[in-house]
């Protein structure tokens, strides 16, 4: 061969060599690109709510120091000929920044100051990367000092990829690793391990040949022949994030949430990251095996169950919907499996653990006047046994105080109060019972029981229930905390929601969320003092249970998780398209959990009763066993829940939304403990003078 043929060969391969490498390069932009836009429907939702809700901004903050770190190792001064390394991670610093500055706009004060801190971190940090790369490092050196940087940065979010591969492996289910997301990642990582090897760059095929490698496992995953089963689980791992690429893609599924579809947005929730495992009511994957009528078949049961869904569920609407909370509220009642009756051991918990200060109050008032008839009421009492046991108790702590002051058994007549819809039939039926225990458990007095009379009172206890100075003793126990009504509060000027997505108050509710719901509580428990003073003797009690909370801050944790998983819960039907996001968005609680400080704070403004004694502290349910502790606490929401969900929802979500909630449950519990948090009051009316 002649030199000039040598030479034009030569031109060729290298010519050929040059463009499959810009072809790997630009390939790789196109595929990233796409990833870094994957967000933009949750930034849509933020701009448009004006609120950054309980999203994370932790994942673009990462990202746009992953892609800082990554743009400075590809431009000339670190790095010859790299330079679609420079331009991907460029264009995704620029997306990122535009995401953290929206998500600062939107965010509320607290927020909106740590996440300027943060990006003002990622600046400094940058700032110093490139100050002593320029400084202290000739340009081969730097080359290495930088690379592995951005090497180190990469490799270290691996973890979250690795997650999601073990949990597709443990629950036998790839629903929600979505195989356009791993493609795209796969296509994206091989395309930068191409343009890496290609060039000979170590610090470029590394990370995204393990990237491949993760994508490559995904895919395989998709074709395993898993069953499908529903289970709910909550993965321990920072944000996740796929693929391995000289960038960092902050993926934000949570936009699913709302309804909203996306190739590369599987629904996750913020914060928690929960995703749901499982048979999906939008889609299901075949096996190859499978035949085209079982495509069908499945289609056609989708359709029948959605039908039914929609069948039971009252008409949509974006206006708040108001609840007659005197008629829908109340504990599930009968005796069968989901029922108050058999699920309200929590409660009994708590009023063992409380016992003492009910029963002595009562006897203190029994002891400072020895009527011959001794009043009491129950406020609340709900329906099963918890309300029979206090009441034993009083009678036969004032019993013992009868015979140790020689005096006569006074009569005892007992009001069992709830509101009009509650099973008091369950109620009575253990009344036989209880009138056998009590004369077995006490010494009888001149060869008689004590006399007790028992009476139901329907009614709401804000306003009156009893007859001027016809009671001893009143105590409430778990049924101050519900309101009379729902927030009127929660909409704007339009009449639209202002808490979407929420159906309590959360640390992201706008200001002026848990601002009705204190008015509305200071409302409610103001006129329930005016009406106990009124029917209250002087020198009489009160003594009240209640959930509440340990701090001023209305977001507390520990008085609004149980909440935020039933929000997460009703957001994971919402991404199934098994409720309407608009049905979500107008139910809201009448529940509000108190501080001491707002107890003490309306009795004084009242005026009717002095405080003899008030304390906040956290109640430990736990059995040891997080899946047990979930099953119960689960029931017990559902039995206080179900009449609203089912009111305000339709008959057909109960089952689905509570097997969710006890999932995301037992994932919470399994992390940490859960504390119930209450508050108990002994109020006192003054003798009159």
């Amino acid at each position: 061969m002649i030199p000039s043929e040598i030479a034009a060969a030569s031109s060729s391969s290298a010519s050929f060599y040059d463009i499959c490498t810009y072809a790997a390069g630009i390939a790789g932009n196109v595929f990233a690109f796409g990833l870094f836009v994957s967000p933009m429907p949750t930034f849509k939702r933020i701009v448009q709510s004006k609120s950054t809700e309980e999203f994370s901004g932790l994942p673009y903050i990462y990202s746009l120091l992953n892609c800082l770190i990554c743009m400075w190792y590809g431009l000339p001064c670190v790095s010859y000929g790299v330079i679609l390394v420079a331009t991907v991670n460029s264009v995704g610093a620029a997306i990122q920044l535009v995401y953290v500055t929206l998500f600062i706009r939107h965010a509320n004060s607290a927020r909106k100051l740590r996440m300027s801190a943060l990006l003002a971190g990622v600046a400094c940090v940058f700032a110093a990367i490139v100050f002593v790369s320029l400084e202290f490092f000739d340009h081969t050196t730097r080359q290495t000092f930088v690379g592995y940087l951005s090497v180190a940065s990469l490799v270290s979010m691996f973890a979250s990829p690795l997650s999601i591969i073990s949990l597709v492996i443990r629950t036998k289910s790839v629903e929600f690793m979505p195989f356009y997301l791993s493609l795209a990642t796969f296509l994206m990582s091989i395309s930068f391990l191409a343009y890496g090897m290609l060039l000979h760059d170590f610090f470029i095929y590394l990370p995204n040949g393990i990237g491949t490698v993760l994508a490559v496992i995904q895919l395989l995953l998709h074709h395993m022949p898993f069953k499908t089963f529903l289970n709910v689980v909550i993965p321990s791992a920072l944000p996740i994030k796929f693929g391995a690429s000289f960038l960092q893609v902050p993926l934000d599924f949570s936009g699913a949430f709302k309804g909203r579809r996306s190739l590369l947005n599987p629904p996750t929730l913020p914060h928690l990251w929960v995703m749901v495992t499982g048979r999906s009511l939008s889609s299901r994957k075949f096996p190859g095996e499978k035949k085209k009528e079982d495509q069908e078949k499945f289609n056609v049961e989708l359709a029948t169950k959605r039908l039914a869904m929609a069948s039971c569920q009252p008409p949509s609407t974006t206006e708040l919907v108001t609840m007659d909370v005197e008629s829908v509220l109340h504990m599930k009642g009968g005796l069968g499996e989901t029922s108050y009756a058999q699920n309200s051991s929590l409660q009994k918990k708590s009023m063992e653990a409380i016992k003492h200060i009910i029963v002595d109050s009562a006897t203190d008032v029994y002891a400072s006047r020895a009527p011959g008839c001794f009043t009491i009421a129950d406020l609340g009492c709900s329906s099963g046994t918890n309300a029979f046991s206090l009441v034993s108790k009083i009678v036969e702590s004032i019993h013992e105080k009868a015979r140790q002051s020689e005096r006569l058994m006074p009569e005892i007549l007992v009001f069992l109060n709830d509101l009009p819809t509650n099973d008091f039939n369950s109620v009575f039926l253990n009344f036989p019972e209880f009138t056998r225990k009590l004369k077995g458990g006490i010494e009888l007095q001149e060869g008689s029981a004590p006399s007790v009379y028992l009476a139901a009172l329907p009614g709401s206890f804000y306003g009156r229930l009893f007859p001027s100075n016809s009671l001893d003793f009143i105590y409430s126990c778990h049924s101050l905390h519900w309101l009379s009504e729902v927030p009127l509060g929660l909409v704007d000027g339009n009449g639209k929601p202002i808490n979407k997505g929420k159906i309590y108050i959360s640390n992201t509710s706008h200001p002026a969320v848990p601002l009705a719901y204190l008015r509305q509580f200071q409302k409610d428990f103001s006129l329930f003092l005016k009406s106990r003073s009124a029917e209250l003797r002087s020198g009489g009690r009160i003594v009240v249970l209640i959930l509440g909370r340990r701090t001023d801050d209305h977001s507390d944790k520990s008085a609004t998780v149980l909440w935020e998983l039933l929000d997460q819960s009703l957001a994971i039907m919402v991404s199934q398209e098994m409720v309407d996001e608009e049905k979500v968005d107008t139910y809201n609680v009448p529940f509000y959990a108190p501080s001491t400080k707002e107890i003490e704070d309306e009795v004084g403004r009242e005026g009717s009763f002095e405080i003899d004694f008030i304390q906040a502290y956290e109640l430990n349910t736990s059995t040891g066993d997080p899946h047990k502790d979930a099953r119960i606490t689960s029931m017990a929401i559902r039995a206080i829940q179900e009449s609203m969900i089912t009111h305000h929802f339709g008959e057909g979500i109960a089952d689905t939304l509570f097997q969710i909630y006890s999932g995301l449950l037992s994932e919470f519990l399994v992390k940490q403990e859960l504390k119930c948090p209450l508050l108990i009051a002994v109020l006192r009316k003054p003798h009159q003078t």
